[in-house]
């Protein structure tokens, strides 16, 4: 292989450069300079809590996949937990057969426990306008 002069300078300061941060110029350049490239993390899915809410609400999976037309095995499979991502349409379809208005993000946690539904029913319902979030 014929190299000009230009060619030569520019592997004698890629050589010089590998020395300089440590690395051997004899390993060659594989376009890391030496740094062992970053792992990809793998995207978790966030657990659905599709069971849950059904519960809560007294409603029974081969009624609401009836009457939200999907798939009866697909959502069983979400609901043993064979299946773990749910389309964000077909979350939609079946938060619309709660039996109250429901946003299918709320798939995404759990619905309150029975200490905190009773703590709820005790409050007077006087109160809840008064009653302010706190962050």
């Amino acid at each position: 292989m014929t190299t000009n002069f230009a060619t030569s300078k520019v592997l004698c300061q890629a050589e010089t450069l590998l020395v300089a941060i440590g690395a051997s110029p004899e390993s060659g350049d594989n376009g890391t300079m030496g740094k062992v490239p970053a792992r990809r993390q793998r995207r978790r899915t966030p657990p659905v809590y599709i069971r849950e809410w059904l519960r809560a609400f007294g409603l029974k999976p081969a009624e609401v996949a009836r009457d939200a037309e999907v798939n009866e095995g697909y959502l069983s499979q979400l609901i043993s937990g064979q299946k773990k991502s749910p389309s964000p349409a077909f979350l939609v379809a079946l938060a619309a057969q709660m039996p109250q208005p429901f946003h299918y993000t709320k798939f995404y946690e759990p619905p309150p426990d029975d200490a905190t539904l009773r703590a709820l029913a005790a409050i007077d319902p006087a109160l809840l306008p008064f009653l302010k979030p706190r962050h």
